[in-house]
């Protein structure tokens, strides 16, 4: 299994999910990253959870945006996956993960979440290769400037 990492120079702060600690023990259980809780019904806002194959949700920062609307990644793209892409913004205002879009083994987009089709915000890309047969275990990312 595997657990994309993005990090950010600037970061004072690192956000993983699930904990480091759990990783392995899910990695045995077969636990995966199954969806996404988001601010938007339509899953396009930078403001989004995380959602495992067992259940648990990422925990939102006190005083976040509340995530009421799930976007589960469909069953028949989990074990497909090729690689995800990281779209995050990088500059000295906007600096985060904007949105990810998953790829299936035959390069297709098939599952995406965030702003990842906003052309407004200054935006880079980080993409991640998932080995066949892996499937994604959680999230690492710094979190800048504190949080």
């Amino acid at each position: 299994m595997t657990s994309p990492v993005l990090e950010n120079s600037k970061s004072t702060k690192v956000f993983e999910f699930p904990p480091i600690a759990s990783v392995a023990d899910y990695k045995a259980r077969g636990v995966y990253l199954a969806g996404f809780e988001s601010i938007s019904k339509t899953g396009d806002s930078a403001i989004f959870g995380f959602i495992l194959s067992n259940g648990n949700s990422s925990q939102k920062l006190p005083g976040s945006f509340p995530t009421p609307y799930k976007h589960m990644i469909p069953a028949s793209v989990i074990g497909r996956m090729s690689a995800v892409i990281i779209e995050y913004s990088y500059d000295t205002f906007y600096d985060h993960i904007l949105g990810f879009t998953i790829l299936d083994r035959d390069g297709s987009k098939v599952f995406r979440i965030g702003l990842t089709s906003n052309t407004t915000i200054n935006r880079m890309t980080e993409t991640i290769q998932i080995p066949e047969g892996e499937l994604i275990v959680g999230v690492k990312a710094k979190i800048y400037p504190s949080g």
